[in-house]
Parts: structure tokens; sequence; C-alpha cells
């Protein structure tokens, strides 16, 4: 005779229930034994390194100081702005390690790309093929090498910067912002040999078009490379170094609000120096307050004259 459907039922919830009630101390068993190792293991090495952050912290948080980053990054280059802006907003550091790595991975391209146009204008150049040397070909030879190996120096400049910013990944936050601040002058003039072998580069073709083409052909390629260097230097020196402040259009303006927009580390600094006076001034004064006596006043006569 076959059992009924629900005496089917019945059976499966009671299987279903003691293999609950079996199977569920052996989790709780697991998972104590794995507290325990961990525990035993602390006990064992006593690595303080290993507990530097409370359970659920988040051991790349810091909270803004605006003391600590003005004794640390007194500029306002690309450097320092990235560093302000993140960590003052995101109270964070390892971020900007990452943004400042991507920017150097691009002027890594950059630099290998252009030393390979070097390169192959090397192999391909010559003194002009006559048996007395060329001495303008000879400069421009000249020229086109040294171009060549400041994009090698670049390119391998940019590989350490790179690796060094890699390898501050989950390292303490101040400990960043004092590896940043060491090196920050080498990371600024990495760009900057890639921007002089870019000038060697146009100046050197700029000798070869002089001696292969006709006197109209090179006036109009040297005017247009003086225009082409000119304007990458001004560039480059308007979006890096130059001070950057804006003015709004009047159509656009809230009622009461300034038209001048500014970087926000540049109205940091201003407004740290004014509290800075402020707190001097108050500073002074209660100093004055707090010596005692009355002031001592010299009258023009010479007589001594009390200010209470």
């Amino acid at each position: 005779m076959s059992p009924r459907p629900t005496q089917l039922v019945a059976a499966q919830q009671v299987s279903a229930l003691h293999h609950h009630t079996v199977v569920k101390p052996n989790i709780d068993r697991t998972t104590k034994s794995d507290k325990e190792r961990h525990r035993e293991q602390t006990r064992q090495y006593e690595l303080s390194i290993l507990n530097e952050v409370g359970p659920g912290a988040d051991p790349d948080q810091l909270e803004f100081d605006p003391d600590l980053y003005d004794k640390l990054f007194k500029g306002t280059s690309y450097i320092d702005i990235i560093t302000f802006n993140t960590w003052s907003r995101e109270h964070k550091v390892s971020p900007v390690t990452v943004i400042l790595r991507e920017n150097y991975s691009s002027i890594l391209t950059f630099a290998t790309f252009l030393a390979g146009f070097q390169f192959v204008g090397l192999q391909f150049g010559g003194d002009g093929g006559g048996e007395e040397p060329n001495p303008v070909l000879e400069w421009s030879s000249f020229l086109l090498v040294m171009g060549l190996i400041l994009s090698a120096l670049s390119a391998c400049c940019c590989v350490a910067v790179v690796e060094y910013l890699r390898f501050l990944e989950h390292e303490p936050p101040k400990m960043i912002l004092v590896a940043l601040n060491r090196y920050k002058h080498f990371m600024q003039h990495v760009a900057l040999l890639a921007i002089a072998s870019s000038v060697l580069f146009i100046v050197s073709i700029n000798l070869a078009v002089y001696d292969n083409q006709k006197l109209p052909f090179a006036i109009v390629i040297h005017v247009l490379s003086g225009i082409a260097v000119l304007t990458m230097m001004l560039a480059f020196y308007v979006v890096t170094f130059r001070r950057q402040e804006f003015v709004l259009p009047s159509s656009i303006l809230a009622p009461g609000e300034s038209p001048v927009v500014k970087r926000r580390v540049y109205q940091f600094r201003e407004e740290l120096a004014a509290h800075r006076r402020a707190s001097g001034a108050a500073g002074s004064g209660k100093a004055a307050m707090g010596a005692g006596g009355p002031e001592v006043l010299v009258s023009s006569d010479g007589q001594k004259d009390a200010a209470v």
C-alpha cells in the first residue's frame, strides 16, 4: 500500500529539518575554529602593523588637515592641486597616486612615440651624400640625437615614476603625502624633458629643410614650426604653471555672486592666510591685555603718563 501525499510531504519536512539541525553545528564549529586560529596567530606574531585599524575601518581614510597640507605642499602645481582636491573632498590620499599614474603613463606613451620618430630620422638622415661633410646637416643630426636622448631619458623617468606611484598604494596616508612631496619637483621635470625633446626634434627638422628645400618653402616651414613651438610652450605654461582664474559672464551670475572663479587651492590659501592673520592679531591683543599693570606712555615733554 503506497504512502499518501501528505505523508510524503511530512517525511520530506522531517528529513529537511533533521538535515538542517545536523549541518548547522558543523558550520558553527568551523567558524569558531577559524576565529580561534586567527587569534592564535595574532598572539603568536604580535605584529601591531596588522592591527593598525579597527574592524570595519578604512585604512586609507585620513581627515583633511589644513596645517599639514600647507606645510608639505607650498606651491600650486598640478601635483599640489590634485592632492588638495582629492584629499579635501574624499578625505583620502590613495586616489592621488592613481590619477598621477595615469598622467605619467600618458607622458610615457608620448615619449616613446617621439623617440621612434627620432630614431627613424637618424636612420634615414645623412650628410647630403657629398664627399665633404655638410655643417647644416651635421647640426641637424646632432640635435636629433640630443632629442632622442631626452626622449629616452623622459621615458625611463616615467617608468620610474609610474612604478614608484604604484608601489605607494595601501601605504599609510601620511607616508603617501610625504613621499609625493619628496619627489614632487622631480616628477614635474619629467614632462619638461618630453617638451624639450619635441623642441629639438622640430629644430633639427627645420635645419634639414633649410638645406634641402628651396628658400620660399623653407621659410613657410620655419614660420609654421615657430608657431607650433610657441603654441606648445604657451599651452603647457597656461595649463600647468599659470594661476588660473576666470571671469564669469554677468548673464549667468546669481545675485551677490562674485564674477571671479578660481581653483579651490587658491581660495584655500587665501582663507588660511586670513585666518592666521586674524588669529595672530587676536593672540597679540590677548597678550597685551594679560601683561598686567597699566600701560606707560611717554608724552611729548618727556613725562611718563599712565594709561589705564
